[in-house]
């Protein structure tokens, strides 16, 4: 009887734990912006621009820059809706909200 009680005891502090842990994780959504940033004359492709994603209160959440081929790809932006800025020195800096959802956009 005494096994079986202590064993009840370990499984009931075992549910308690487990639900008491899974209620501290946060789920978060999250996508992935991926693409090539090219000049727009000569339609080449840009190396190390600058990509910033930032909250619509101007709070950075991240950023990247892009490879030699002008291609970046970021993930782990939060599902909503952010700013992503394009800056490059000797260009315009580019400014787009945009909308993180299941959606595929291309």
């Amino acid at each position: 009887m005494k096994k079986i009680t202590f064993l009840c005891l370990l499984l009931v502090t075992t549910l308690v734990q487990a639900q008491t842990s899974v209620k501290q994780l946060p789920t978060f959504k999250t996508g992935i912006i991926t693409g090539t940033i090219l000049d727009g004359i000569f339609n080449e492709p840009l190396l190390y621009v600058n990509i910033v994603i930032r909250e619509l209160s101007g709070k950075i959440i991240t950023g990247s820059i892009t490879k030699d081929d002008g291609t970046f790809y970021m993930e782990n932006i939060p599902e909503g809706t952010t700013n992503v800025s394009i800056e490059y020195l000797g260009y315009k800096t580019v400014s787009r909200e945009i909308t993180i959802d299941k959606k595929i956009v291309k």
